[in-house]
């Protein structure tokens, strides 16, 4: 496993310095897990894919988790890059038979 994975940037238990995601190469994996699973949900028969923006693609969006430096933190256009990265890999790898449906992680009450 390359040394760039899951690796915590401090000691300190605030949202910046949980373990996060570091390298692009993670994400151009996780980019392309998800094109492979859709393109088996479609062979098996589904007629709806859901890429569900919770957990890790959320953590992205949210400048208190994304800390990142590269094109996948600071502005607004970058934090979105890796959720579009899977939208966009998932409708490329789908054919013509399955809707895409982007579901959202509900709001903390």
């Amino acid at each position: 496993m390359p040394a760039c994975r899951w690796q915590r940037s401090s000691t300190s238990t605030s949202a910046a310095s949980r373990r996060g995601w570091r390298c692009s190469g993670d994400n151009r994996d996780l980019t392309r897990w998800h094109a492979e699973a859709a393109v088996r949900a479609e062979e098996a028969g589904f007629d709806i894919l859901y890429i569900y923006a919770g957990h890790l693609p959320y953590h992205f969006l949210i400048l208190d988790y994304n800390q990142r430096t590269d094109a996948y933190g600071g502005s607004v256009a970058n934090r979105v890059r890796l959720l579009a990265q899977l939208i966009d890999a998932v409708r490329d790898a789908k054919g013509a038979y399955a809707a895409t449906i982007l579901r959202w992680p509900d709001a903390p009450e």
